[in-house]
C-alpha cells in the first residue's frame, strides 16, 4: 500500500521586539552610534523586508500593478518576488505566458525600478516548485483527509464514508477502530450546521 505525504509550505514571519525605555541622549562625536540612530529609523533597502507578489488566476491589469507596487513602496518593503498562482478563484483574462502577461511582467519590473524596489520572478510557479500540466495527482503534493462513523460494538460490517478529494484522486492510507470516548458521542449528537458554497463538496465527510 502506498503512503500519502502531507506537505506544508511553511513561512516564517520574524518579528523584532524593541525594548524602550527613557530616551538615550547620544553625543554626536559618537558617529558610529548616530549612524546607527538614522539607519534604524530609516533603514537602508538592503535591510528592508521582501515579499510574494501574487497574480491570482491571471487576474492583473498594468493600473492594479502600479497601485500595489506603490503600495508596497509606502510602508517599506524593499522588493518583490513574483508567484503566478490560483487558488480556485475565478480565471482572469491574461493567459499565463501569452504576450500580454510577458507585457505586464515588464510593466511590474519597470515600476519596481521607478519606485528603487528589488524585482524578482518565481523560478517555477506552482506550490513548492511542483505545478504544470506534467504533474499528475498520484504524483502531485498531497493532503491526509478522514472521516468518522460510529457504530455499535462486535463483528461490524459497513461501508465507510470516503473523505474528500480533489481531481478525482484518492488513496486509502489506514482504518482504525477504537472504543469511543464519552465526549466525542456526545458531541456528535449536537452538531453545527454545515454549508459550503462548493457545489461538490460532500458536508458528510466534514
Amino acid at each position: 500500500m502506498k503512503r500519502l505525504v502531507k506537505s506544508f509550505s511553511i513561512f516564517v514571519a520574524t518579528a523584532l521586539f524593541v525594548s524602550c525605555s527613557s530616551p538615550v541622549d547620544i553625543p554626536e562625536s559618537d558617529q558610529p552610534l548616530n549612524t546607527l540612530r538614522q539607519e534604524f529609523m530609516n533603514p537602508p533597502n538592503s535591510a528592508r523586508p521582501r515579499t510574494w507578489f501574487h497574480v491570482m488566476s491571471g487576474n492583473m491589469t498594468k493600473a492594479g500593478i502600479t497601485k500595489d507596487m506603490e503600495a508596497i513602496h509606502a510602508v517599506g518593503i524593499g522588493g518583490v518576488l513574483l508567484f503566478n498562482v490560483t487558488q480556485g478563484i475565478p480565471i482572469g483574462p491574461v493567459k499565463f505566458n501569452s504576450p500580454e502577461h510577458i507585457e505586464l511582467i515588464k510593466h511590474m519590473a519597470t515600476e519596481a525600478e521607478r519606485l528603487g524596489l528589488s524585482f524578482g520572478v518565481h523560478n517555477c510557479d506552482g506550490w513548492t516548485s511542483s505545478g504544470g500540466p506534467w504533474i499528475t495527482p498520484d504524483i502531485s503534493m498531497k493532503k491526509v483527509v478522514w472521516s468518522e462513523t460510529f457504530a455499535s460494538g462486535g463483528a461490524v460490517d459497513i461501508v465507510l464514508l470516503q473523505p474528500d478529494s480533489f481531481e478525482d484522486y484518492y488513496e486509502d492510507i489506514a482504518t482504525i477502530a477504537y472504543p469511543t470516548l464519552p465526549g466525542e458521542f456526545e458531541n456528535k449528537t449536537n452538531l453545527p450546521k454545515i454549508t459550503s458554497s462548493q457545489p461538490d463538496l460532500n458536508i458528510d465527510v466534514i
